[in-house]
């Protein structure tokens, strides 16, 4: 992909995240709940999702802090891998998140289609601007 994408645009581009542990990933939940995104158009396993709502507006109601209310969320993540629930690829090293604010419209359709020849399955996040590379 970087090859593809250097060669038509002279750039290349930054990977902001890899492989998380379930504190990492209750962290960037807890950040887009509170910017308010909607979870449910983002992941497609809704009742997973749901359980990470609860645990965050639990918490919240609840008055907890910050750093209580991620340690929530990363408790119930916990539970579902236990499960065999992976609320997000990146979980199991299978997924990878680009820098996408210091793209240009075209150098983002660019880098979509390049993802898109190597035959990973791609997603232009909103909170925060990044493509979201499924590896698996």
């Amino acid at each position: 992909i970087g090859e593809r994408f250097h060669k038509r645009t002279g750039k290349t581009f930054v990977v902001t995240s890899g492989t998380r542990d379930p504190d990492n990933q209750a962290a960037l939940i807890y950040d887009k709940l509170v910017q308010g995104e909607d979870l449910l158009k983002l992941y497609k396993d809704k009742s997973a999702v749901l359980e990470l709502v609860h645990a965050f507006e639990e918490a919240r109601a609840d008055k907890k802090s910050k750093a209580q209310t991620v340690a929530a969320i990363a408790a119930t993540i916990r539970a579902q891998m236990k499960r065999g629930i992976y609320i997000s690829a990146h979980l199991k090293a299978g997924a990878a998140d680009v820098r996408s604010s210091t793209m240009s419209p075209a150098e983002k359709r660019i880098f979509a289609e390049a993802a898109k020849d190597v035959g990973l399955a791609i997603m232009l996040e909103a909170t925060p601007p990044h493509f979201h590379l499924q590896l698996e």
